[in-house]
């Protein structure tokens, strides 16, 4: 162990435990047994930790910004250090916002809708308004209800980061984008829900059809991590691209440090408002034929029906 030169299997140290792989000794052991072995080479070589003050030195590598010049004065303005936790902490809490705003939204739509349809409170309002304005009724409600949590969270974190002097983790240049994706996002999953709600007979449909609803709110927050760690790559570009994940992962890149460029965000929101027109377009179709329809499980080629066919 002390001298195993490139016999690598010769300094190997087991540690044999039940449960080893997570066991906290391990680590102690580690952090223990290899200055020791530090020691016992220095010795061997006839030296001393004294005589080579700086031969375990470790020195880490900055992470600074580029090196910029002046617009009017034309001289080179010194480079800042970039803080991890600036760059990844404040975009990460707007699209948690973000992922929570939308379940706050989609989920109670599609159990509202569907008691609504079981209970016949539906029929006794389409006799005061057709079915598309009743639908769009209750998305202006969803995204009323998210408008005023996403406002409370935002205005909580920014006045927690006051009183703990840290406002330099709010990403402030991600905030307007926050808010435009916000609209949209809210609309689409909350149309989605609707058309479900409406298909809906009872509480085992509905819970049925909830994962499918939500599934595209999920599948985003799995990708955070490869997003983060390179949100240049053509995956990162590619997913934030896609509509139901641009509200969450378009925040991510953004808010990076070497994130998109405003183009890549402007072509998000856009995508993001034809899927949201698109989603309203044919959850109205589905929600004027099947919020009438009584008995029955529904299923998804009904549903594709329902879309085609109105």
């Amino acid at each position: 162990v002390v001298h195993p030169g490139e016999d690598s299997a010769a300094s190997r140290i087991g540690y044999h435990c039940p449960g080893a792989a997570l066991d906290d000794i391990r680590s102690w052991l580690r952090n223990a047994i290899n200055p020791r072995l530090r020691d016992l080479r220095l010795a061997d070589a006839g030296l001393t930790q004294e005589q080579v003050p700086d031969l375990f030195r470790w020195d880490a590598v900055e992470p600074m910004s580029l090196v910029s010049a002046d617009v009017q004065t034309g001289k080179v303005k010194q480079a800042k250090r970039h803080n991890e936790a600036e760059a990844i902490v404040g975009p990460a809490v707007l699209a948690i916002i973000m992922y929570l705003m939308i379940l706050m939204a989609a989920l109670p739509m599609l159990n509202s809708v569907m008691e609504e349809k079981t209970q016949r409170i539906a029929e006794v309002l389409l006799g005061a308004a057709p079915p598309f304005a009743l639908m769009a009724g209750k998305l202006l409600s969803a995204l009323a209800v998210a408008l005023t949590g996403a406002a409370v969270y935002v205005a909580l974190g920014i006045a927690s980061g006051a009183y703990l002097a840290a406002l330099a983790f709010v990403p402030w240049h991600v905030l307007p984008w926050f808010l435009l994706y916000l609209v949209p996002g809210i609309v689409m999953f909350a149309a989605m829900s609707a058309a479900m709600g409406a298909a809906c007979n009872d509480p085992k449909d509905a819970q049925n059809l909830t994962f499918p609803v939500i599934l595209p709110a999920i599948l985003p927050m799995f990708f955070l991590a490869p997003v983060i760690q390179d949100p240049r790559s053509p995956l990162a570009t590619g997913l934030s691209l896609f509509p139901p994940f641009t509200p969450v992962l378009m925040l991510i890149r953004l808010g990076h440090p070497a994130g998109a460029p405003w183009w890549h965000g402007a072509l998000g929101f856009v995508g993001l408002i034809l899927a949201s027109l698109l989603a309203v377009w044919v959850a109205g179709r589905v929600f004027r034929v099947a919020i009438l329809i009584q008995g029955g499980s529904p299923r998804f080629a009904d549903l594709i029906r329902w879309a085609i066919k109105g």
